[in-house]
């Protein structure tokens, strides 16, 4: 069989992912791998339209496809999500219709369910027939059982791509939904940054989009002027190339070939209020805005956006993207930032849409004033737990910059540590092997478990009497 590898890493022939690839090649020497080092060759992609119709050509000949990519940011490379948006661009659809597909990511395990999610959206979106994902931890392939585990994948999906398709059932393409025109009038309300710093963050590609008009609306409820980016004339020309060069001292390769660490540095780390506005384009925003997020790589795994609102317009249904909402919202809280609110045109009223940018102007400033941010949950705490592991072993070595940080700021707390702790629980537990002990404990579990809290409320309350 003739099966094409679209290889979403930039560092094209040096990938991580393409080892795995390579891996299943080995094992399945009577079938042909056709590699494109799609996220190596974007600009090439995008200006020689031969070389890309010669890949659009290579996949409609082919049995079958497989996405290779690493994960960058919660989703594929700024570079693989581009082509993808040229496929739609060009009308290339139909070269993929039904197809039989599956994708292949190597992370550390740290949202590669989101990016999964998106590829297997985007292959549905192109009418192909989706076998499922191959999720590898980026040392996976020094891992004896983890290799068999990758050998009988690599099996059952050349046995699916395989099969007779003259019955399978192919989706139809999604529908887009009918657009709504957004008209903008004067704000019923004005608002005062009460001293912060304001930036606005978007993709203003259609000056005529409603994603420009409610953006024009959010920054005219303010009193005062705020600072407006459009990604479109920040000129950032180059996305991360994974080189990892930054992990020493946060300073990326391309510092002094593009604005993009002048920007980074000035709208969003001296920011109090950030909002990012974008339209949504297959399943996502657009590759220029997730060039931006994976350039911010450069802090590495440290959070930059500790203690700051962050809202989000978004042009395009969410309703029918959940997965877009849990990767901007996980964005913003892996990174120590406040989740303030979204606001998008899908409602299709004027009134609602200007009633709800108005909430949120509100609310952004109202939490920046208080200075609260909401307690960290899942993915901002687990996440952070995987970071930390992940740091405080040889990935260190090319993250100092990290280890310093991690270290500074108490992020080790590993519970072994606390020694006194760990003694004492030590000698509880072989207490409670004793039967008439561990009966005893079982009864004020429960009682224990809210003690200390009253005691809490109990010095609250006297407090406040006094």
């Amino acid at each position: 069989m003739n099966v094409v590898i679209l290889n979403g890493s930039p560092k094209g022939t040096l990938s991580v992912t393409l080892r795995y690839v390579e891996f299943l090649q080995l094992h399945n020497p009577e079938h042909v791998f056709k590699v494109f080092q799609i996220g190596q060759q974007i600009t090439k992609l995008e200006k020689n339209n031969s070389y890309f119709e010669a890949v659009v050509e290579a996949i409609a000949a082919a049995d079958g496809l497989i996405w290779a990519t690493p994960v960058y940011y919660l989703l594929v490379p700024a570079q693989l999500k581009r082509f993808i948006e040229l496929l739609f661009e060009r009308e290339k659809i139909t070269a993929f219709r039904g197809k039989p597909v599956a994708a292949l990511t190597t992370s550390i395990h740290f949202f590669d369910n989101t990016a999964l999610r998106y590829l297997q959206a985007v292959s549905k979106d192109l009418g192909m027939i989706w076998f499922g994902a191959y999720p590898a931890e980026m040392n996976d392939l020094r891992r004896h059982g983890e290799r068999e585990r990758l050998k009988n994948f690599g099996k059952l999906l050349l046995q699916f791509f395989n099969r007779d398709r003259s019955k399978w059932k192919v989706d139809p393409a999604r529908s887009l939904p009918s657009y709504f025109a957004y008209t903008a009038t004067s704000p019923t309300r004005f608002f005062s940054t009460a001293g912060k710093k304001v930036t606005v963050i978007a993709d203003l590609e259609n000056q005529a989009s409603n994603l420009a008009a409610m953006i024009s609306y959010f920054c005219s409820c303010f009193e005062e002027e705020i600072n407006l980016v459009d990604l479109v004339e920040a000129g950032i020309s180059l996305g991360c190339r994974g080189c990892l060069v930054c992990g020493s001292e946060n300073r990326c390769f391309y510092d002094s070939r593009d604005n993009f660490r002048t920007l980074f540095e000035t709208a969003v780390k001296e920011s109090d209020i950030i909002v990012l506005g974008g339209q949504i384009r297959d399943r996502f925003l657009s590759a220029r805005w997730k060039r931006f997020m994976d350039r911010s790589f450069y802090m590495n795994h440290v959070p930059y956006l500790k203690n700051k609102q962050v809202g989000l317009i978004i042009e395009g249904s969410l309703k029918e993207n959940p997965n877009l909402i849990e990767v901007m919202e996980s964005y913003i809280a892996m990174h120590q930032g406040n989740p303030a609110g979204f606001v998008t045109d899908e409602t299709a009223s004027n009134s609602t849409i200007s009633i709800s940018l108005e909430i949120l102007v509100e609310t952004l400033t109202t939490y920046a004033t208080a200075g609260y941010t909401a307690p960290q949950y899942f993915p901002a705490s687990g996440g952070r737990k995987i970071f930390r592991d992940f740091i405080a072993g040889p990935a260190q070595l090319v993250f100092p910059a990290d280890y310093s940080y991690y270290k500074e700021n108490r992020f080790f707390d590993y519970p072994q540590r606390h020694k006194i702790m760990q003694a004492v629980v030590y000698l509880l537990r072989n207490l409670l092997r004793l039967p008439r002990i561990r009966r005893m404990f079982s009864q004020r579990i429960m009682p224990g478990m809210v003690q200390p809290l009253d005691r809490i409320i109990a010095r609250e309350k006297a407090a406040l009497k006094n």
